[in-house]
């Protein structure tokens, strides 16, 4: 399937790691979207908090496709590192492949506390952005996330 966007993000706290990464992609007029994240933690105690969220959004700004995960991962004393990942490949149904992404990667939280509607994802963010203007193609980042048009 040709890949329409992809993005790998990655964020570091002391001794835990996170990665969360998307490709979208299309062949005919079907649409598919695969996840993957993954969280670590350095060190022989402590434990370490990470999360990754990906929405899409139609023109509608209705949500076409969610994917929001949290873990927390405790310390292994004997491995000295201890991880956690996770993927999700699925189908996109009745989607024209017109709209809006939203995708950030944090650690030191479990959970991002994501609202479900562009507005207030807008709100969520604190910036006065309008999803209407982004257009396809376009780029914000704003407070960790990344916000494209499609």
């Amino acid at each position: 399937m040709p890949v329409i966007k992809q993005k790998e993000k990655k964020d570091e706290k002391g001794s835990t790691k996170a990665k969360g990464s998307y490709v979208l992609s299309q062949e005919g007029e079907d649409y598919s979207v695969n996840v993957n994240f993954y969280l670590r933690k350095s060190g022989v105690n402590g434990t370490g908090k990470g999360y990754m969220v990906y929405a899409i959004f139609d023109r509608d700004k209705q949500v076409v496709y969610s994917y929001n995960k949290g873990f927390t991962v405790g310390a292994d004393a004997i491995a000295g590192t201890a991880s956690k990942d996770d993927s999700e490949e699925s189908e996109i149904m009745g989607w024209d492949g017109k709209g809006t992404t939203v995708f950030k990667v944090e650690v030191e939280k479990d959970s991002s506390g994501i609202p479900t509607s562009a507005k207030d994802i807008t709100d969520f963010i604190g910036s006065a952005i309008s999803l209407d203007d982004l257009g396809s193609g376009g780029l914000i980042e704003a407070a960790g996330w990344i916000i494209e048009g499609i």
